[in-house]
């Protein structure tokens, strides 16, 4: 799947994806006072899973692709299925 500078979670979402980028570059942010803070970037081979993913908890961050980025996206859903069919 590729993402052209897209916001893939917003502060107060929930977080149902996870992400193992491939090609590309994902920026973690928060806003303070209306400013941008930069937590952390995210590039090839990273896994990103964010802190309240497959929680009922709202994202205190943002996830945004910063330049063209190819991303493996896993779910929930999708992990279970897997380790059910591969438990090794």
């Amino acid at each position: 799947m590729i993402f052209f500078t897209s916001v893939l979670l917003k502060e107060g979402s929930l977080a149902n994806e996870c992400y193992f980028i491939l090609e590309g570059c994902i920026r973690s942010y928060f806003l303070k006072n209306g400013e941008e803070k930069t937590i952390e970037f995210y590039t090839e081979e990273d896994a990103v899973t964010p802190a309240n993913y497959g929680k009922s908890t709202p994202s205190q961050y943002y996830l945004e692709c910063i330049e063209d980025t190819v991303v493996n996206v896993g779910n929930p859903t999708r992990e279970k299925e897997i380790y059910q069919k591969y438990p090794e």
